[in-house]
């Protein structure tokens, strides 16, 4: 999962790092310098993409640091500030309808809607369409709030799959260096036992 990759890359920078310190070091120890070194950019790549502390699984969001891809900070920016859009939409329709305790909710089953007290229906607009009638609420959508709730969706849906592309890419990456990784761990231990 993405903690392991990124504990791969703290362990192939301190590989780097530990190759560095013995540069011109005994010779006993020097044989363990081609494995040690070589794995910088694969550490760099990997520590500067996944979030710390990255997340249990891929599934659970918050994967990659900010800036690290231009389209899926765009996804995550635009999931992000969905609920403000919302509260928008909330005071501008207040204004248009003049139902000061009209709000926008969501639930599972309906997903976002309108929900204004039973006794102000009558002052709903004709485009406002029922959705549910409570004991002392109902519950309306518009084609507005349809298009921002599909927009918001797609958003954070991109955004995943976004991260997910990343992620793939990623493993594929350490796939490719996974004997220079093995070597590396081997190296590290003779180290920590010499």
């Amino acid at each position: 999962g993405p903690r392991d990759l990124r504990a791969l890359g703290d362990a192939a920078d301190r590989a780097g790092k530990a190759g560095a310190l013995l540069q011109g070091g005994p010779g006993c120890l020097a044989i363990l310098l081609p494995d040690l070194l070589g794995l910088e950019e694969l550490a760099e790549r990997l520590l500067t993409t996944l979030a710390e502390p990255a997340p249990l699984r891929v599934e659970d969001g918050g994967l990659l640091q900010p800036g690290v891809d231009a389209e899926y900070d765009r996804l995550v920016s635009m999931r992000d500030a969905g609920r403000s859009h919302l509260d928008g939409f909330e005071q501008r329709l207040r204004q248009e309808t003049g139902i000061g305790n009209l709000k926008i909710r969501h639930n599972g089953m309906l997903g976002w809607y309108v929900e204004v007290p039973a006794a102000q229906e009558g002052r709903v607009p004709p485009d406002f369409i029922r959705r549910q009638g409570l004991a002392g609420a109902v519950r309306f959508t518009t084609a507005e709030l349809q298009a921002l709730e599909r927009a918001l969706g797609e958003a954070a849906d991109g955004a995943q799959a976004r991260a997910c592309e990343i992620y793939q890419a990623l493993c594929q990456e350490v796939l490719a260096q996974a004997g220079r990784l093995r070597s590396a761990a081997a190296a590290l231990a003779e180290l920590d036992v010499a």
